[in-house]
């Protein structure tokens, strides 16, 4: 009765150490994940700051042309002025 008392406990003994490797490797997998997650994220914000910075660059640059064409309509009409 003892022997197979021991027995029983030797067999779930090892079906616990089966269970704590999958755990480990479960672990493992969420490390994993979450170091990935991490890496998305901060490539997530890389991109807000870009699409920022090119906005603001851009509204840079539209407001250039806008005065430019300003500036050419005014150079137009002065010409247009003088000529009549």
């Amino acid at each position: 009765m003892e022997h197979l008392l021991k027995q029983m406990m030797d067999q779930m003994n090892q079906q616990f150490a089966k269970i704590d490797q999958q755990f480990d490797r479960v672990n493992q997998q969420f490390s994993l994940m979450n170091s990935r997650f991490d890496r998305i994220e901060d490539r997530i914000q890389s991109l807000e700051e870009t699409v920022k910075n090119n906005a603001s660059e851009f509204r840079s640059h539209f407001r250039r042309i806008e005065d430019k064409l300003e500036s050419h309509d005014k150079m137009f009409e002065l010409i247009s002025g003088s000529a009549k």
